[in-house]
């Protein structure tokens, strides 16, 4: 019977390549913390030693392996001090068999770690628009089986939509076995199938299964269970179809206008090193708090947890290899091709994947080597290829013609006809993969109309793209702010290019995604103001946009008489919730400045208010704990906000507050200084009971957070 231990506990990590300097740590980790801006791009790039004891009571006939989900980025493993193996990429698991190197009873475990930005390993040899960081920043297995074990499992469906079927292709190694095959409705036993391997493989198939299928909005997914001798093979598999055509994205038989963000896999100081429940929460931001149906992993597979978690809530993902512009040498790109490979045997049988990208972010044309890596794809999966390209008219072999199209803020129009992109006669599959970014970077610091001029631009692109009926979507640049070289980004080593900061907090541009939503998937009401005369050029706060998918909006100011406003159909006639854009007001220079309310109704009826002061008012510091469960090792996700008397964010209070925990490890500083009136810090639970945190400023109320501790069941197939 398959055995698989974490091993995420028990570590010592020392920063040089020799001596005798150690610490006791835990995975994940990064090699070293960074400050949250303004330091050398190069901090992480060197070598580093991770080591562990192992105890093992071996068997023989066992088979015992080790895997690492992400080490930055070249590893060499050591078994009681014989070399083992080596591994060349930051975002592809390393598996090892260990077998003859390790004895019964105590075994040292003992990784070489070069951060360096090695020009044999993709991404480098160019310039990165992106920091890689540092470390065994993912989780560590070992995997205990027999001789003759399950190497992998691949499920497809032909005719997901008609015939409900299901293709099960087991790989064994080790010799052949009996091979059963069982497909699970929760506890619910669906059907059942068994057959004898040949060469280390078997096949079986299923027709006209009672199945439902998976979709963005109800993401069915059922268990495959697999044994072959003594061996189990447990994963999860949804039943769909998914389909870029020249008429757009089709995801079981229906168009499906894909709006996405692109997402870098980065946190504040400690870079990728975030365990699982920042990742899964970044999922959920993505699909619950910005509402958009479609991520792109920029520019590398990302984590095991942030993919689960896409299958469990229905956030389809375009999965691209590592990679950023530069192209390497015969030897670089044998490594693409192993990189290519590895990511698609490890996450071709989730439906959430709708699209491998097979060629480097933004490289040049190369017929050659992008007509092998669109013919590896092809030959172990059946999902379409796409290549993100930023030149028009370069060579297209892919499925889906994939481009990032960075219009200048005020070039009209905000996106390019495909055609003009493509330079081809015919209509193809069109897809945007970038937009915005670093035309119009924007700090969650910056003032009030800078950040309304950077969330108009998104409407404005999303606008143009649902007008199209041949852009089969359009995914902007990007989800979040994250760290970078000097070459890119400001001099604080950050680019602003998300709708959200580094933090995970909002920009007024989040709530364009946000507000295209349903009422019934969450109520949306963010006005763009912070509802002040002096804030803007020339004076005042119009125009006002409020991203918000309530039917009418009423303005009551004191003394005057209330105004009611609707969404502005007629300037994005194609989003399902436009603004509401107030574009006159009462006249106001010389005036007194008052007190404002905007009130959000559907049907007649106030559903949600939102009340301003003229004098604005610190008042409290509001904690929030977004973290549903956690166990030991774990990430806990609190936010600070700094409220006025009205309860609004005070966006230019940037006192220093000072953090306190209990339960756990922060991460970061414990004395911060709010930017644009919030942050978010992560605490690393240690398993002694629930997590708290306070923060407490000089002159605000203290907030105060909790979240008690709870086991889970972590479902896992290698």
């Amino acid at each position: 019977m398959r055995r698989q231990c974490n091993l995420n506990f028990g570590w010592q990590y020392s920063p040089e390549e020799s001596g005798d300097r150690w610490e006791d740590i835990s995975l994940p980790h990064t090699n070293r913390e960074i400050p949250s801006g303004y330091f050398d791009d190069g901090i992480c790039s060197f070598v580093s030693r991770y080591r562990r004891t192992l105890y093992l009571d071996k068997q023989e006939g066992k088979v015992y392996r080790l895997c690492f989900e992400g080490i930055s980025s070249y590893a060499k493993l050591y078994v009681n001090g014989r070399y083992v193996c080596e591994h060349k990429c930051a975002y592809t698991d390393f598996y090892a068999d260990i077998t003859n190197f390790v004895k019964n009873g105590e075994n040292e475990i003992l990784v070489i770690v070069d951060s360096t930005e090695r020009a044999d390993i993709p991404p480098f040899g160019g310039v990165v628009d992106y920091l890689c960081y540092g470390g065994i920043y993912r989780d560590a297995w070992l995997i205990v089986t027999d001789c003759v074990y399950i190497q992998n499992v691949y499920c497809y469906s032909v005719s997901p939509v008609r015939e409900r079927d299901l293709t099960v292709e087991i790989a064994l190694a080790g010799g052949n076995a009996e091979v059963k095959v069982i497909l699970l409705d929760g506890d619910h036993k669906i059907a059942t199938a068994g057959s004898q391997s040949k060469d280390g493989r078997a096949r079986t198939r299923f027709l006209r299964l009672p199945v439902e299928l998976w979709s963005v909005s109800s993401p069915k997914r059922y268990t495959v269970r697999v044994y072959a001798g003594e061996d189990e093979y447990t994963l999860f598999y949804g039943f769909r179809e998914a389909k870029f055509t020249a008429e757009g994205f089709y995801l079981n038989g229906e168009r499906l206008f894909l709006m996405g963000l692109n997402r870098h896999q980065s946190f504040p100081y400690v870079g990728y090193a975030m365990p699982r429940n920042a990742q899964i929460e970044d999922a959920d931001i993505l699909k619950y708090t910005l509402g958009v149906n479609i991520v792109r992993t920029s520019h590398y597979p990302q984590s095991r947890h942030f993919l689960d978690r896409c299958d469990e809530i229905g956030l389809l993902v375009f999965e691209e290899i590592p990679g950023w512009n530069h192209i390497g040498d015969d030897a670089w790109k044998e490594q693409t091709l192993k990189n290519l490979y590895d990511m698609i045997i490890r996450d071709r049988n989730r439906p959430s994947v709708v699209l491998w990208g097979v060629r480097i972010n933004e490289s040049e044309d190369d017929h050659d080597f992008y007509t092998r890596t669109n013919a590896l794809a092809h030959s172990i999966d059946s999902r379409q290829t796409a290549g993100v390209r930023w030149k028009p008219h370069s060579e297209f072999l892919e499925d889906v013609f994939a481009i990032n199209d960075f219009v200048p803020l005020y070039e009209e129009p905000p996106l390019r006809d495909p055609h003009l992109e493509t330079g081809l006669d015919c209509d193809v599959p069109y897809l945007v993969t970038e937009y915005m970014g670093h035309m119009f970077p924007t700090k969650i610091t910056d003032n009030e109309e800078r950040l309304a001029r950077h969330a108009l631009r998104h409407a404005e692109v999303q606008n143009l793209a649902r007008s199209n009926r041949k852009i089969s979507g359009a995914i902007g640049w990007c989800a979040f702010d994250y760290h970078t070289h000097r070459h890119f980004g400001t001099n604080d080593k950050i680019c602003y290019h998300g709708v959200m900061d580094i933090y995970r907090n909002p920009k007024y541009a989040a709530f364009v995604y946000a507000s295209q939503r349903s009422v019934k998937e969450g109520l949306v009401f963010e006005p763009a103001t912070i509802w002040a005369f002096g804030e803007r050029d020339i004076g005042g706060v119009v125009p006002l946009y409020i991203y918000t998918n309530v039917e009418e909006v009423v303005l009551e100011i004191a003394g005057r008489e209330s105004m009611t406003y609707y969404p502005a159909k007629d300037k994005f006639p194609h989003l399902p919730h436009p603004p509401v854009i107030i574009d006159k007001m009462p006249e106001t220079w010389g005036c007194t400045w008052q007190d404002g309310t905007l009130i959000g109704k559907i049907g007649g009826k106030e559903v949600v208010r939102r009340e301003y002061s003229s004098n604005p008012l610190p008042d409290r510091l509001e904690l929030t704990c977004a973290t549903k469960k956690a166990a030991k090792g774990d990430s806990v996700r609190f936010t600070v906000r700094a409220l006025d008397h009205k309860g609004n964010v005070m966006k230019y209070f940037d006192e220093i507050v000072s953090i306190r925990v209990n339960g756990g490890r922060l991460v970061g500083r414990s004395e911060i200084a709010l930017q644009g009136g919030m942050y978010t810090f992560w605490v690393i639970a240690d398993g002694n009971g629930a997590v708290s945190a306070t923060a407490e400023g000089a002159r605000l109320k203290a907030g105060r957070a909790e979240i008690g501790l709870s086991e889970y069941e972590s479902h896992y197939s290698l």
